[in-house]
C-alpha cells in the first residue's frame, strides 16, 4: 500500500518543479513556453506575476497543477515509438501538439 503522506509530498514536489521550470521557460520564451507546456495567456501571465509566496502556496496544493497531455494516442505513439534523434517522430507529435491547442482556442 502507498504512503499517503510520502504520496502527497511527492505531488508537492512535482509541483514545485513544475512552475519553477514554466517560470523560467516564460522567461526565457513566452511563445514557445506557451506552446510547450500548453498554457493559455491568461495562465501564463499569471504564472509570471507571481510572487515567490504565491508560487509556494500553489506548489504545496495537494492536488497537480499540471496537466499531462497524454489522452491522444498519435502523440503517445510518436513520442514513446520514434527513435530519438529521428525528427520526424518529434516533428508529428508538434503538429498534433498544436492541433489540439487550436480546437481547444474554437
Amino acid at each position: 500500500m502507498t504512503n499517503v503522506p510520502e504520496s502527497l509530498a511527492q505531488i508537492r514536489e512535482l509541483n514545485l518543479a513544475y512552475l519553477l521550470l514554466a517560470r523560467r521557460l516564460l522567461e526565457e520564451d513566452r511563445i514557445m513556453a506557451m506552446y510547450r507546456l500548453g498554457l493559455s495567456e491568461a495562465s501564463a501571465r499569471l504564472l509570471s506575476t507571481m510572487t515567490p509566496s504565491q508560487t509556494r502556496r500553489l506548489a504545496e496544493s495537494t492536488e497537480v497543477v499540471w496537466q499531462l497531455r497524454l489522452d491522444n494516442v498519435a502523440v503517445l505513439a510518436a513520442l514513446a515509438e520514434g527513435e530519438h534523434g529521428k525528427p520526424l517522430s518529434q516533428l508529428h507529435a508538434s503538429i498534433v501538439l498544436a492541433e489540439e491547442a487550436c480546437k481547444r482556442k474554437l
